[in-house]
């Protein structure tokens, strides 16, 4: 079953308002396949400033931190098409059915799919917020929300996984960033599998 992991790179870290969002990246991946590997189909937009503040709120400090990295006022540094927020979302939509199989009607009747990210309450908050302002519902079931952070960093803690560093230098790279999350997600569920069936060979042998 096919996976999405979502990042999202805004102009605010407001929860009180919704932030402008300027990039997005979502991936669809496979557990079941080498961590590596699990990628299976990406899907990045990088929206102009002008259009994102239409939609969403800034704050000084997080505008900052991005004119230190050379943006200023303007997005065209960073990677992907540009796209307005609606038309951003429309894109996502298309992207979602050709790598889902399936109609945008079924799929957000459908319970079952997942969307993972590193700090949920952030990205997808920010992503379903907006596809409400702009009344394009996205597949997102709260029973299909999962915090990348929580599962892998509580889970490595205890048994001991060791979480492989990202490249400092894709680092706010939303379409990067959410490759990286899906490659701990399933490093972290094959190295649990491990586990398991080695504390299934000691009750055998016991």
């Amino acid at each position: 079953m096919l996976e999405l992991s979502i990042d999202l790179e805004a102009l605010s870290v407001s929860r009180d308002q919704l932030p402008a969002m300027i990039e997005i990246g979502v991936v669809a991946f496979d557990r079941s396949r080498p961590a590596d590997d699990c990628v299976v189909a990406s899907f990045q937009r990088a929206i102009p400033f002008a259009t994102a503040t239409n939609c969403g709120s800034v704050d000084s400090d997080t505008l900052a931190f991005w004119e230190e990295r050379g943006i200023k006022g303007g997005n065209d540094c960073l990677p992907g098409e540009k796209s307005g927020p609606l038309i951003s979302l429309v894109q996502l939509s298309g992207f979602l059915e050709l790598t889902l199989g399936r109609p945008m009607p079924e799929l957000l009747n459908d319970k079952s799919i997942r969307w993972w990210a590193w700090g949920a309450e952030y990205d997808l908050r920010i992503i379903q917020g907006l596809s409400e302002r702009v009344g394009l519902p996205m597949p997102i079931p709260y029973r299909g929300v999962r915090d990348a952070r929580t599962y892998c960093t509580e889970l490595a803690d205890q048994f001991g996984i060791v979480l492989p560093k990202q490249d400092p230098a894709t680092k706010h790279n939303a379409l990067d960033d959410a490759r990286h999350c899906a490659r701990l997600v399933t490093g972290v569920t094959q190295s649990m599998e491990v586990i398991r069936e080695m504390a299934e060979s000691r009750e055998v042998v016991a």
